[in-house]
């Protein structure tokens, strides 16, 4: 088979210049938006403590011999769960011989008032990403449990957005309104930091553009619900009302490459 160069050129052409009218779009939407600095020196801002969490799934194959392993442990070093999980069983297994028998994830069920039947998997794509689902799950538990601390007021990181699709949406409404009360009376903070997003991604190239976050300063953007909505994926837009709170996108120091996408509480 043979190319035709120029008419593919010619095509390609066309579909940029369509496509240039959604960045030139994006970039005056970046503009409006409004550029705050982080203030760090002489802030007037008392000092506190952090702890972050972290999950993570590694798989180890020996076919036919499938196992995968969850572990969460918290920055303190800390570790709440760290088990091997074969991947033999079906999910309703999966969460009767680990999730019924983890004493974390009973004073989890306890402390929310949630009976097991809201917490398992009952969808299929729950039953189909059941791991995921777990190791999301047992990242929340260890959330919770920080936030109930009764030492001196800190600042407890997610390592990602305070978001979910995985867990139970029963269990979502019911876990925000247990940090919001929690925060409230220990005074605990709590922030969900992120590697990359889905608005991440659709702002780059403007936001390179535009210099919308100088690489000399600290400083931050508040994105709107509808810009969001509008950069996410179109099978995820029903999921805004699966998030905590307010999205930020942060250059957290000078001179530094990466713009970090952050979650702030709506309370």
């Amino acid at each position: 088979m043979i190319l035709d160069i120029s008419k593919l050129e010619k095509s390609l052409k066309i579909a940029l210049n369509q496509e240039f009218v959604r960045v030139d779009e994006v970039k005056r939407t970046l503009q409006r938006l409004e550029k705050l600095p982080i203030v760090t020196e002489n802030s007037g801002q008392p000092v506190i403590a952090t702890v972050a969490t972290d999950g993570g799934e590694n798989k180890l194959f020996l076919d036919p011999i499938r196992m995968q392993i969850i572990r969460v442990v918290d920055s303190n070093g800390t570790k709440y769960f760290e088990d091997f999980i074969p991947l033999s069983l079906d999910a309703d297994l999966i969460f009767k011989n680990f999730v019924k028998s983890n004493e974390l994830l009973q004073w989890f069920k306890q402390t929310l008032c949630l009976e097991w039947e809201d917490i398992l998997p009952n969808t299929p794509y729950q039953k189909a990403s059941w791991l995921g689902m777990l190791r999301e799950l047992l990242e929340w538990c260890v959330i919770l449990k920080l936030m109930h601390s009764d030492l001196k007021p800190q600042l407890v990181v997610r390592d990602g957005l305070l978001r979910s699709v995985a867990i139970p949406m029963k269990v979502f409404d019911t876990l925000q309104k247990a940090f919001e009360k929690t925060s409230r009376e220990k005074g605990h903070m709590l922030v969900g930091v992120a590697k990359r997003s889905n608005v991440l991604s659709y702002l780059s190239l403007a936001i390179s553009l535009n210099d919308s976050l100088p690489s000399n300063e600290k400083c931050y953007v508040r994105i709107s619900k509808e810009f969001e909505n509008e950069a996410s994926p179109p099978n995820y837009r029903w999921a805004s009302s699966r998030s905590m709170g307010d999205l930020f996108l942060a250059r957290l120091s000078e001179n530094a490459s990466s713009i970090f996408p952050i979650e702030i509480p709506s309370w």
